[in-house]
């Protein structure tokens, strides 16, 4: 059994969280309000952006997750959690007895300025376009000069169960870019959480992943399919002026199925249908 801490407690904690307890491990959850309506976890009401009172914490985790969530999207409201929070929860484990044995950090795919339509892997150099793809490169290379052992997931596009915002969009009657065709990437909540837990307790991780299903998609061909299955118009196209003839990037989750970890939902076609129709 390990003793793992969850910092930043949203859906997608909450989701790895019920499988770390189904297996036994003990979870710790860190956010800003206090955690309740689940009995197995220790919850830690803390905001990231001070310095962490850790008198109510245990003298040591096996394994860390970092997975907060900003509470403005601005470049201020990033960098006061993926920074400044990192830094004080990076203190904080430093004071503990004895080093977590991993430290995860969630990113995103927003650190890739690719927007021509490329193939996107983890070998792929990093030119943020915006300023979270900056402030989380900064983010990652303050996590792996902690002197702990790190693991970098970037995740792209995440959807599920409240999160269904390309799903409104179609039912409002929004448009699609084409053309150009637009690619997306995307990956569903459970996948995020099912991902993180096989990361978690990998023998020997690489130091980075991307979080993304098997299909990056345009975003014309997902909304049509969307609408089809919800027996809605198809969305309109608008078009874009765009140097080159396809844009966006097309992720790669190449690295993380090698490694072993099999998608519950490995195309948009399977998690979109278990969101329009949970039951």
């Amino acid at each position: 059994m390990s003793r793992i801490l969850i910092a930043g407690f949203g859906d997608i904690g909450a989701k790895l969280a019920e499988l770390l307890n189904a297996r036994g491990h003990e979870v710790w959850a860190l956010r800003r309000s206090p955690v309740t309506g689940a009995p197995l976890l220790h919850g830690l009401a803390c905001d990231l952006s001070r310095p962490l009172d850790t008198t109510r914490w245990p003298n040591a985790f096996d394994q860390v997750v970092f997975l907060p969530t900003p509470d403005r999207r601005d470049e201020d409201g990033y960098r006061r959690i993926f920074c400044t929070g990192l830094a004080h929860l990076l203190d904080a484990l430093h004071k503990r007895s004895a080093p977590p044995s991993r430290l995860v950090h969630v990113s995103s795919t927003s650190v890739y300025g690719q927007d021509q339509a490329e193939e996107v892997d983890e070998r792929t150099s990093t030119h943020p376009r915006g300023f979270a793809g900056r402030v989380l490169l900064e983010s990652e290379q303050l996590a792996r000069e902690s002197g702990f052992a790190t693991v970098v997931v970037r995740f792209a596009g995440i959807y599920g169960p409240g999160r269904t915002r390309l799903i409104r969009r179609v039912r409002d009657g929004g448009s699609c870019q084409q053309p150009p065709d637009h690619y997306t990437n995307r990956i569903h909540r459970d996948d995020c959480a099912g991902l993180l837990d096989h990361v978690l307790f990998m023998t020997d991780p690489e130091q980075l992943y991307i979080g993304v299903d098997h299909e990056p998609a345009t975003q014309c061909a997902v909304m049509d399919w969307i609408a089809e299955t919800l027996c809605c118009p198809r969305p309109p196209r608008c078009s874009k002026d765009h140097p080159g003839p396809a844009s966006g990037k097309r992720c790669s989750s190449e690295r993380i199925r090698s490694s072993g970890y099999v998608f519950r939902y490995p195309s948009y076609r399977d998690g979109y249908l278990d969101v329009i129709s949970p039951d």
